[in-house]
């Protein structure tokens, strides 16, 4: 968008560190931005077509994209692409298909693999799951044709049940909160240390997840990973007498050091 490129050049004229999170790694990287940290797309989609094939069997490939255009979409079709040709298995087709129509996705769909029967030898990625037709369209097709295979970008609860039913393979975790909380930690040690990493893209996905978390694991995620919900009141009282003196001698010994080594410099 040629509004926040204005706005983050603007911030880099004026010798501000910026990074980018979460999309935009191409123009992250033209821009001269310290540091992207998300997933680069198209290596993910990569990175997805080795593991379905890892885990399933199929001859023929197809990426299902809801949002053509879109670059990040567009890039993970592209790298599932590059490894289905590095594998050896047809990429067949990209298949265009409404984000929010379940009847529309699923004739897309269809239509595309031009095949009946239960699709035994077909595999398919899913590009994102979070539109509103993506994981009941899914579902549906699963009940349709139950022996081809897909694995899908995003995780979400319906996600976690296709998972746990078998209807999908995986589901894929960017981990968006690591998306923005590493950048916090980053910009304050530049600023202290102007020191900063050297890898451009500090990758934070693909994270392939093969089953629903635990009970625990979906209430900290819930609530934002919480370390220490309340901290305790520091109670002086509880240090005995003599540890007390002891660290005040401590500290009165470094006092004085310091105090000399000024002196002599």
């Amino acid at each position: 968008n040629e509004i926040v490129v204005q706005a983050v050049q603007m911030c880099l004229d004026l010798g501000i560190p910026v990074m980018s999170i979460n999309a935009g790694y191409e123009d992250s990287k033209k821009m001269g931005l310290i540091h992207h940290i998300g997933m680069v797309e198209r290596s993910a989609g990569y990175a997805a077509g080795n593991k379905m094939a890892s885990m399933g069997t199929f001859n023929k490939a197809f990426c299902i994209n809801h949002a053509p255009g879109l670059e990040g979409l567009d890039s993970r079709c592209k790298g599932f692409e590059e490894a289905m040709a590095d594998l050896g298995i047809q990429y067949v087709a990209e298949i265009a298909v409404p984000d929010d129509n379940v009847v529309g996705f699923i004739s897309a769909v269809e239509e595309s693999v031009q095949e009946g029967g239960d699709w035994d030898g077909i595999g398919m990625l899913l590009g994102a799951s979070h539109y509103p037709s993506a994981m009941p369209g899914t579902t549906e097709l699963k009940e349709r044709h139950e022996k081809f295979v897909i694995g899908s970008f995003d995780i979400n609860d319906l996600h976690y049940q296709a998972i746990d039913n078998g209807n999908i393979l995986f589901g894929i975790d960017q981990q968006p909160y690591l998306q923005g909380y590493l950048p916090i930690a980053i910009l304050t040690h530049a600023a202290t240390t102007k020191q900063f990493l050297l890898n451009h893209a500090i990758a934070t996905g693909p994270a392939f997840i093969l089953g629903s978390p635990g009970g625990a694991e979906k209430i900290c995620a819930a609530e934002s990973y919480p370390v220490c919900p309340e901290h305790p009141i520091e109670d002086y009282n509880s240090i005995n007498d003599g540890v007390k003196i002891v660290g005040y001698c401590l500290f009165a010994v470094q006092a004085l050091a310091a105090v000399s080594a000024v002196g002599k410099s």
